[in-house]
């Protein structure tokens, strides 16, 4: 530097100062980027979900929500139609139970009805049997009384004779 004129050093110190004006304003705005950066992850950090973190969204499709966390709507919804879906078994579950009951009803009239027919069919059995019977004992008593008329001819046959005589 002591080859330098003075102008020669004014530039260069001007020069230099105005490098270091530019750096200083490159530092002011690449602070001014990290500040917003920092703010955007700020703000970023406010929309995520506390509890899974998770974007939060504007406007909820599924639920309506003004701001909601999708996948812990999702999860909920899930967790109602898992909770709805066994109301409906338990549901199903009595309803069944109920018609096992009502047929075990059923099954225990049927066995009663079956065993009544059983019995109205011995007892019909029975009758035939009676009937057979008293169709033997009416026909023997036609064939009697067929007898007790030839007889009675016989013996009016006979009277007449004797009164003949």
């Amino acid at each position: 530097m002591s080859d330098m004129t003075l102008q020669e050093a004014l530039d260069w110190a001007s020069s230099r100062n105005r490098r270091i004006a530019e750096l200083e304003a490159s530092i002011e705005s690449k602070s001014d980027i990290i500040n917003l950066l920092y703010n955007q992850i700020e703000s970023m950090e406010k929309h995520r979900c506390d509890h899974c973190g998770a974007n939060i969204i504007d406007n909820c499709p599924r639920c309506g929500a003004p701001q909601c966390c999708p996948q812990c709507c999702r999860i909920a919804a899930l967790e109602a139609e898992n909770e709805r879906l066994r109301d409906d078994i338990k549901t199903q579950n009595k309803m069944l139970n109920e018609q096992v009951a009502i047929m075990a009803d059923l099954n225990g009239e049927a066995k009663e009805l079956q065993a009544q027919r059983q019995e109205d069919a011995d007892l019909i059995e029975a009758q035939k049997r009676e009937i057979e019977v008293l169709h033997g004992i009416r026909d023997e008593a036609e064939r009697l009384r067929a007898e007790v008329e030839q007889l009675q001819w016989v013996i009016r046959d006979m009277s007449n004779a004797m009164e003949g005589e």
